[in-house]
C-alpha cells in the first residue's frame, strides 16, 4: 500500500561500516533496524521476535537465501507495529524471522532485523548521508529536480534488480542483472558464482572473504574492473567479488550478483520503487579510487563478544606476521578489544604504520606485529 504524505517524514540513521540503522520501537522494546534493499521482506530476528510476543503465523519452514553458504530457516509472522522515528508506523507488518546472529558477529553491533521491500514500496526514499536522515516523500506528489543518474529498477522479485555493463581490465563487455543491494557493505560489486566462473576476468586478483550475511561468511576472489555502466551511472575502477559458493545468494541463480554500498555511499540516493527508478546524486569523492577495506589480510567477527579471527589472507601481512584462523584478538596497540564495534575495529587495523596485536591461541597469548598494505593495485 502507498500511503499519501502531507509533508515529508524525516527518519534519523546511525551509519556504521557503511550500513544505515534506524531505531524502532517493536512490542514496547528498542531494536535497531538495518536498511536493506536487498531484502524482499522485512525481518526480524527469530528469537528475539519471540521473545517479545512476535510468534510464527503456522509451524511449517523455510529457509532464506543469503550470504554465506549456510541454509537459513526462516517463518513467517505479524508484527502488530514497529514504530520508527519521526512518526513513521508500520502496522500489521508481515515479517520473516531469521536468525541474526551471523550478521550480530560480523558487525559486532546489536542488528535485530532489516527494512526490506514493504518499507520502500510505500515512500520516494531520499538517503542523505551528509545529514544522517532519510527523507520519505509522498510518491504521488515528488518531484526530482537536480543533477542525477537514473537507474531503472525491475521490482518483480521484490528487490531492485538493474541492468548493467560490466568491462573487465583488458576484458569484453559483460551483460549483468544485478540487485541494487544497499545492505552489501563490503565491495562495490559481488558477481554470483555461474556468472563469475562464465567469463574472464584478467588481471591480478585476490583470495579473500567477500562479504558476510546471515548465512555466514562467503569467499571467494577480488579484482578490479575497468568500469560498471548502470542506468546512466558510470562507476570507474570497481573492485568486484567473484564468488565461488554453490549455495546461499552467490548460488541461486537469482541474478548475476549485487553492486551495493560501496558506490552509493559517495553521493545523495532516491530509492523510488513507485516509479521504479532509483536516483543518484553523485558527491565530490565519487570518482574516488577504490581500494579493499581490509588491509591487514584478516577477517574478524566476534563470538561471545570474543574478537576471533575467521580468515586470513594468504600472504597478506596477517598471514606474513603468523596470524591464525581461530586466533582470538585481545588487544590492538595495547587497547583490549572485547566487544569494540567491528568497524572501527577493522579501520585501526587497516591505519598506516606498524601494529601490535595481543594474540590468544590454544590458551597461549601470543605478540606479533603487522604493517597493513593495500592489497590489490
Amino acid at each position: 500500500m502507498i500511503l499519501l504524505l502531507a509533508a515529508a517524514l524525516t527518519i534519523p540513521f546511525e551509519a556504521h561500516g557503511r550500513h544505515l540503522y534506524l531505531r524502532a520501537t517493536i512490542g514496547g522494546e528498542t531494536a535497531s533496524l538495518l536498511l536493506d534493499t536487498g531484502s524482499s521482506v522485512t525481518a526480524l530476528d527469530s528469537a528475539w521476535a519471540q521473545k517479545h510476543g512476535i510468534h510464527p503465523d503456522d509451524a511449517k519452514d523455510g529457509h532464506a537465501v543469503g550470504g554465506g553458504s549456510a541454509r537459513v530457516p526462516v517463518k513467517l509472522a505479524h508484527a502488530a507495529a514497529i514504530a520508527l522515528e519521526g512518526g513513521v508506523v508500520l502496522r500489521d507488518q508481515p515479517v520473516a524471522l531469521i536468525p541474526f546472529d551471523a550478521v550480530r558477529a560480523a558487525t559486532g553491533r546489536d542488528v535485530r532485523g532489516t527494512l526490506g521491500y514493504d518499507f520502500f514500496e510505500r515512500y520516494v526514499v531520499e538517503i542523505d548521508r551528509e545529514s544522517h536522515r532519510l527523507i520519505l516523500h509522498d510518491p504521488g506528489r515528488w518531484r526530482y529536480a537536480g543533477k542525477r543518474a537514473v537507474i531503472p529498477v525491475a521490482l518483480d522479485l521484490r528487490v531492485p534488480i538493474v541492468q548493467a555493463t560490466l568491462v573487465p581490465r583488458g576484458g569484453e563487455k559483460l551483460q549483468a542483472r544485478l540487485i541494487l543491494d544497499l545492505g552489501t557493505g563490503g565491495l562495490p560489486l559481488i558477481l554470483a558464482t555461474r556468472f563469475a566462473t562464465a567469463h574472464d576476468f584478467p588481471g591480478p586478483a585476490v583470495e579473500t572473504a567477500l562479504g558476510s550475511g546471515v548465512g555466514g561468511l562467503s569467499l571467494g576472489k577480488v579484482v578490479r574492473l575497468d568500469r560498471a555502466e548502470v542506468g546512466s551511472l558510470l562507476v570507474k575502477g570497481p573492485l568486484a567479488g567473484l564468488g565461488r559458493e554453490t549455495k546461499g545468494f552467490l548460488g541461486s541463480g537469482l541474478a548475476d550478483g549485487t553492486i551495493g554500498a560501496p558506490v552509493f555511499e559517495r553521493g545523495r540516493t532516491f530509492v523510488d520503487y513507485p516509479h521504479k527508478q532509483v536516483i543518484f546524486e553523485p558527491g565530490p569523492s565519487f570518482d574516488a579510487r577504490f581500494a579493499l577495506d581490509d588491509r591487514a589480510g584478516v577477517v574478524l567477527a566476534f563470538d561471545g563478544g570474543r574478537a576471533m579471527v575467521r580468515y586470513v589472507v594468504a600472504n597478506g601481512p596477517a598471514a606474513s606476521a603468523g596470524v591464525r584462523e581461530n586466533d582470538e584478538l585481545v588487544k590492538l596497540d595495547g587497547t583490549p578489544v572485547q566487544n569494540r564495534p567491528m568497524d572501527e575495529l577493522r579501520h585501526a587495523l587497516s591505519a598506516d604504520g606498524t601494529h601490535e596485536l595481543s594474540l590468544r591461541r590454544a590458551g597461549t597469548t601470543l605478540a606479533v606485529s603487522i604493517i597493513p598494505r593495500d592489497l590489490l593495485p
